[in-house]
């Protein structure tokens, strides 16, 4: 009786790490085939809260079900809940990290008042307001998404987690760009490039997104001062 029990335990655990793999290079498969989907229904979902809702209010509102369905459903399902955690818990601040964080923030500041790319308008208190929150929106639910998620689901592929995902990463600012009140979408695009991979790099780094979340929030903030 005791060698059944034995026998059919080890069937079960044998079961379950067949149905772990097969989901892992589900996983996989859906990484790289995912963001091209998304992006055509971001775009879609984008275009259609412009024609209800207005281009500016459609903008705000495309931004939040991008957070929502990309940065944090997609997100959560290719990696799980515990690991987004642990890979955005805060970090204890330490002095050689400064000026990794400085740089991105510093080239943002000369961008916004020598190149006119990025530029959002801030007429009043709400749109002020509004802005803020897409500054932080954008900072924690991007990072999970583009630097996170393919770190931990791509962690020996630096192709995926760098390049892929910066690729995509940056691409995705045409479907907000489609209705954003910053004429020079290609400008904000290029940009991406070069601030996705620094960000990508410094998670590979630094094993973590916080300081990537600190960086990208604090840039969205001095583009919007």
């Amino acid at each position: 009786m005791n060698e059944l029990k034995i026998e059919n335990l080890k069937e079960n655990i044998d079961s379950q790490d067949v149905n772990e793999q097969s989901n892992q290079k589900t996983k996989l498969i859906v990484g790289v085939i995912g963001p091209p989907v998304l992006m055509l229904v971001m775009f879609l979902i984008y275009q259609l809260f412009g024609l209800i809702f207005g281009r500016e209010f459609g903008w705000y509102l495309g931004l939040f079900v991008y957070w929502m369905l990309c940065g944090l459903l997609f997100s959560t399902w290719l990696i799980g809940i515990k690991k987004i955690k642990k890979i955005s818990s805060p970090q204890r601040l330490k002095l050689k990290i400064i000026p990794f964080i400085l740089i991105p923030i510093l080239i943002t500041f000369i961008g916004k008042f020598f190149s006119g790319v990025a530029e959002y308008k801030t007429t009043n208190l709400v749109t002020t307001i509004l802005l803020v929150i897409t500054a932080f929106g954008n900072g924690i639910f991007e990072e999970i998404l583009w630097r996170g998620a393919y770190m931990e689901l791509y962690p020996n592929k630096n192709f995926m987690r760098i390049i892929y995902s910066t690729f995509w990463y940056s691409v995705f600012h045409f479907a907000s760009g489609s209705l954003s009140s910053n004429s020079n979408i290609l400008g904000l695009v290029i940009g991406a490039v070069f601030f996705g991979i620094y960000l990508s790099l410094l998670a590979k780094w630094t094993n973590t997104i916080w300081w990537g979340i600190l960086c990208h929030v604090l840039g969205a903030l001095v583009v919007i001062a």
